[in-house]
């Protein structure tokens, strides 16, 4: 036995007292193991040497291997010293009830564009605001100064320094503007901590956060926040769909043991992906647990490609009208009359109707009636403490009846336009004219292009701040600062 090789090097070893014994171990083939858990009259009658020397080179053992062991944490070491950190503005913090909460796993979810990423860079900022202010940092008051820093780790692109800038830039004169004059409180920009090299596959992705963010986080005990931005990226390109449950399990125990053991709040951005429909075309056709629109749906199809894919493989041909389908097997319950209705109109004018109602929806203050939730799934979804998701809508600046008031000047017939009559009346010809109205509004370069303003909306979808009674929304808007609402 070569305790050296075990348990490392300590002073014992060296002394020549104890070399006897030492050969004693070896010869009686005694492990390390064997001498912290036998009696110590057991090991000195085996070795054939004095109880005294055997019972002070096995305490002196114990001390050495003591000192790897880590401390004991109290209770209140576990807990973060606060219950929450600003997000720059009042409004938002008082949908979220106090603002971010601390030493949580925080989701925000979103789709293209709706601001996931300048809601990240904006917090990387905030946090280091002091105390007074909402943010991490040390009370004014404090004379010695330690700066709360961020470990931000972007996987889609590389971290945009001038949008930084600018959201540092207006913190900076916000302190100011409160006769904040010294400069060390103001957050900075260094502060921000990125990896050395681009995130640009899975395997970069996973050495640095299973590897060195531990590490990080270990050394620097100012940094306070990680921001992954985001999640999902590369899990969704290079990982097989067979693969990701476990995944997805493990990353999540591991940000979470990252949140207990070294009180950090983690925030990731995690993306958006299509939630299948209901109402595309009748369920006589459309069968939601249908595994062929499921896979078509997992490899990322568009709506109107998988239920043509759907309708084609039922009979292993493509078909031109409905009526060539036999829906006898699928659906004992159709309504004959839709099933007429449909029966001589052809399945790609059919699609071109649905893609028509997607578009004249974004004149009821929505873009299209395909749903998104947030990707990864329930497995994810049960790692969480907060999630908060990130909504990017259009809303017409003309309406239906300014439409019609301008009509003249904007070139078209309103002859063709829906009245309200028709939908309230129930007239039968109003599904017809929906229709004629959708192509004379894609028909009209202003309408179709120029009639919309962004619209932007912050949803608290659950938060261990937040109760089912307060409100849960709020309109935002991106501005140089950051996010702010309206």
């Amino acid at each position: 036995m070569d305790l050296a090789e075990e348990v490392g090097h300590f002073p014992l070893l060296d002394d020549e007292k104890f070399e006897s014994l030492l050969n004693a171990f070896e010869t009686q083939g005694i492990t390390s193991q064997e001498l912290l858990m036998w009696p110590i009259q057991d090991i000195a009658k085996k070795t054939g040497h004095p109880e005294q020397d055997v019972k002070t080179f096995v305490a002196d053992l114990k001390l050495h291997l003591q000192k790897d062991l880590p401390k004991p944490r109290k209770i209140d070491d576990c807990i973060p010293q606060q219950a929450s950190f600003t997000t720059g503005d009042e409004k938002l913090d008082k949908a979220l009830n106090g603002g971010i909460p601390c030493g949580c796993l925080v989701e925000i979810s979103g789709g293209s564009a709706t601001g996931k990423s300048n809601f990240l860079m904006t917090l990387s900022m905030t946090s280091q605001l002091p105390l007074e202010f909402g943010g991490l940092g040390p009370s004014l008051f404090e004379k010695t100064r330690k700066p709360v820093q961020t470990m931000y780790i972007p996987t889609e692109s590389a971290l945009s320094t001038k949008r930084l800038s600018q959201i540092s830039s207006h913190y900076k004169e916000l302190l100011r503007a409160n006769g904040i004059q010294d400069s060390t409180i103001y957050p900075q920009m260094e502060n921000v901590i990125t990896p050395s090299i681009a995130i640009s596959d899975l395997e970069r992705q996973d050495r640095c956060i299973f590897y060195q963010l531990p590490l990080l986080l270990q050394r620097n005990k100012n940094v306070k926040v990680v921001i992954l931005d985001s999640v999902t990226h590369h899990i969704r390109a290079e990982l097989p769909v067979s693969q990701r449950r476990s995944y997805i399990i493990k990353l999540g125990r591991f940000l979470r043991k990252m949140c207990n053991e070294y009180c950090v709040t983690v925030i990731v951005a995690n993306q958006m992906t299509d939630k299948p429909l209901g109402d595309i075309i009748s369920d006589e056709v459309f069968l939601k647990m249908n595994a062929d629109y499921q896979l078509g749906w997992c490899y990322g199809w568009d709506e109107v490609g998988v239920v043509y894919r759907q309708l084609c493989s039922r009979n292993k041909q493509d078909f031109d009208t409905y009526d060539e389908i036999d829906y006898a097997d699928y659906s004992a319950d159709s309504s004959t009359q839709e099933t007429s209705q449909r029966s001589s109109t052809p399945i790609w004018d059919q699609l071109k109707t649905e893609r028509k109602k997607m578009f004249e929806s974004k004149y009821k203050n929505k873009v299209s009636k395909i749903k998104t939730v947030p990707a990864l799934g329930l497995d994810w979804l049960n790692f969480l403490d907060a999630r908060i998701s990130l909504i990017k809508d259009y809303k017409p600046i003309l309406n239906e009846q300014m439409i019609e008031e301008f009509s003249e000047d904007l070139g078209i017939d309103s002859s063709f336009l829906r009245s309200q009559d028709d939908d309230e009346n129930g007239n039968s010809n109003a599904e017809s004219k929906r229709k004629t109205v959708a192509e004379v509004l894609m028909s009209n370069d202003y309408l179709a292009n120029y009639n919309f303003e962004t619209q932007r909306k912050l949803l608290i979808v659950f938060s261990p701040l937040v109760s089912g009674a307060r409100q849960r929304e709020c309109i935002f808007e991106i501005w140089n600062g950051g996010i702010r609402c309206p």
